[in-house]
């Protein structure tokens, strides 16, 4: 059933939304992207509100889901947090920086907890599991367990890390930044809205970061030596004396480059 149930997908509606979504795409204004973002927020919200729901459902009826309902409800709030503040930043970064980091050592730990649980490191009463294994050795909630605590990690250093991109791009809005910023201001900053960025100063940083990149990549690489709003004022220096150097090489003459 479940694979009749992915070729139906695959085969009638995946594909025209494919297709639909290209074709539409020439047509798509900031507002329809600020729709689509508002939908993947609100799904993302939902459907973690729904884990925590069904985790409570699973607690309260003290059988065979009890242990998954307590790892629903222990991840749970804190995924839906974590997705509501910085669920930008997680979609829009590459497949690289959030995938890998979850699934390595997910399937690191799930190897490493089947051998325990075949040795009987540790048990789990069996009242309280479904018995369900991902594979031979490992139970499913087990395998859940570090699924979601991996997600937790993830989720929370690129939540970090949002913050930090935010206070150090913006000193408009924050003017003075401590070398530690506190929970408090970190919140502040993924609350900052994002009609609130200076959009221009994005495509400058974006650019200068790009013609350092093209044009030195010794430079590019000893930037990342330097943290904060130095590295990004070095940054966008060094772009403006890489185009005034530029202009000046490609001078017909001397009366053109003065």
């Amino acid at each position: 059933m479940g694979y009749e149930y992915a070729l139906v997908h695959l085969t009638y509606t995946i594909p025209p939304a494919i297709l639909l979504s290209i074709i539409y795409t020439p047509l798509c204004t900031k507002l329809d992207l600020y729709k689509i973002v508002f939908l993947v927020k609100l799904v993302g919200q939902v459907g973690l509100a729904l884990m925590v729901k069904k985790g409570i459902d699973y607690i309260r009826a003290a059988g065979t889901h009890t242990y998954l309902g307590l790892i629903l409800v222990w991840a749970g709030p804190f995924l839906w947090l974590l997705w509501s503040l910085a669920y930008q930043f997680l979609v829009s970064l590459p497949v690289t920086t959030t995938l890998i980091p979850i699934a390595l050592p997910t399937l690191y730990l799930w190897v490493v907890d089947t051998l325990a649980l075949k040795r009987r490191t540790w048990v789990f009463e069996r009242g309280t599991k479904t018995g369900n294994q991902l594979w031979p050795g490992l139970e499913i909630e087990e395998a859940i367990f570090f699924l979601l605590t991996n997600c937790l990690f993830v989720f929370g250093l690129v939540a970090f890390d949002n913050a930090m991109a935010v206070l150090n791009t913006f000193p408009a809005h924050f003017p003075r930044i401590p070398s530690l910023p506190s929970p408090a201001l970190l919140v502040r900053a993924l609350l900052l809205p994002a009609a609130a960025y200076d959009d221009d100063r994005i495509l400058g940083l974006h650019q200068s970061v790009k013609r350092l990149k093209k044009k030195s990549r010794s430079f590019y690489l000893a930037s990342s030596t330097f943290q904060g709003r130095l590295r990004i004022d070095l940054t966008l220096l060094y772009s403006f004396c890489r185009v005034a150097d530029d202009v000046i090489d490609n001078a017909k003459d001397t009366a053109e480059a003065k």
